[in-house]
């Protein structure tokens, strides 16, 4: 046999020694030697035993080197029979001679029962198809599924009785979804603007579902967020969905609780005294019309550019005069009411 180490024309000679007349034989031995990759690989076999049915296994590795003397240039890592699995790896277009890289092969099983594929490491490897054996288990594992990971409730009046959304609580395992009551929770900063309730069972069983009832009920106007928390056995630990509304209100105030227009002569009007309503909440409100009571409200007049309602983030002004027309202290009321105010500013 032919067996070279390295590249290059390679010869010998063969010396056959016997007791015959003509003495010993010599043959000539010539041959080429071609440089070649060889592919070799760490394991040939890979266990990943007993794994969660829907659940990714934790990777394994295979290193796989260049033990040839060409680049070994690998063309293909394909899986016969092997939907379950998958594989990453870092090996580059074309390996060099005695370097390596890694394969890493994850376990899925899509149903309970025993697994196997192989891997097939193609190349131009003089020695061929480098195969891995695999092996593995679907377990029968409850999977806790939401509907939705994200739920809006948009803007809701605070005050309200809120706005409700439901959302599905799904068991896509194999087996009983255990459920406590302390399993549902509403966890971050604002979680108090938030309730649920839910028709969920002690044990879900495969392919059903239950419906949890959010509501978004704010104390408070601004954006608010929370956590919705479902804890259960499966193994992939709890499932949650981000919860997020914005609670509207007009929120009124007045530049003054009172007014004093000092001394005024007789059937002279005074200078223009304002009050400022400002709308400092995130919707707008609405306005009754501003009036002024009191004995002497007849000594004082008004005008306002306050209308029926006032955008969020805006001001108007009530405007007074104070006209006398007899001797004396004279006093009034302003009356403001709209949206979450009933003030009175009191003029003298």
């Amino acid at each position: 046999t032919f067996s070279p180490t390295s590249g290059g024309n390679k010869t010998a000679s063969l010396r056959i020694a016997s007791d015959s007349q003509s003495g010993a034989v010599t043959l000539g031995l010539t041959g080429t030697a071609v440089a070649a990759p060889r592919i070799a690989v760490s394991l040939t076999a890979l266990d990943f035993g007993s794994q969660a049915v829907a659940l990714a296994s934790e990777g394994k590795t295979i290193a796989v080197k260049n033990d040839g003397n060409a680049p070994l240039a690998i063309s293909g890592l394909t899986f016969a029979a092997a939907a379950q699995f998958g594989q990453t790896n870092d090996c580059p277009a074309a390996l060099a001679i005695g370097a390596t890289c890694t394969v890493t092969v994850r376990f899925t099983p899509a149903d309970p029962g025993a697994k196997a594929a192989t891997l097939a490491i193609a190349s131009n490897a003089a020695n061929g198809v480098a195969n891995v054996s695999l092996a593995g288990e679907g377990a029968s594992v409850p999977v806790a599924v939401l509907g939705a990971t994200t739920v809006g409730f948009d803007r809701v009046a605070v005050g309200s009785t809120g706005a409700v959304r439901a959302v599905l609580l799904r068991n896509a395992g194999g087996a009983a979804l255990t459920l406590a009551a302390a399993a549902f929770r509403l966890v971050g900063a604002d979680a108090a603007s938030f309730s649920q309730t839910n028709d969920c069972p002690e044990a879900l069983a495969p392919n059903a579902g239950c419906t949890i009832t959010l509501r978004f009920a704010p104390a408070t106007f601004g954006a608010k967020s929370a956590t919705l928390s479902v804890a259960s056995n499966a193994p992939s630990g709890a499932v949650s969905a981000s919860l997020a509304g914005t609670g509207t209100q007009a929120v009124l105030s007045v530049s003054t609780e009172s007014l004093d227009f000092s001394d005024q002569v007789i059937a002279i009007t005074s200078s223009v005294r304002a009050v400022t309503l400002t709308n400092s909440g995130n919707v707008a409100a609405t306005l009754s019309p501003v009036v002024l009571a009191g004995e002497d409200a007849a000594a004082y007049a008004l005008t306002s550019t306050c209308g029926a309602t006032l955008v969020e983030g805006q001001s108007c002004a009530v405007n007074l005069t104070f006209t006398p027309a007899t001797l004396g202290g004279k006093s009034a009321v302003l009356k403001i009411t709209g949206d979450g105010i009933s003030k009175d500013v009191f003029i003298s």
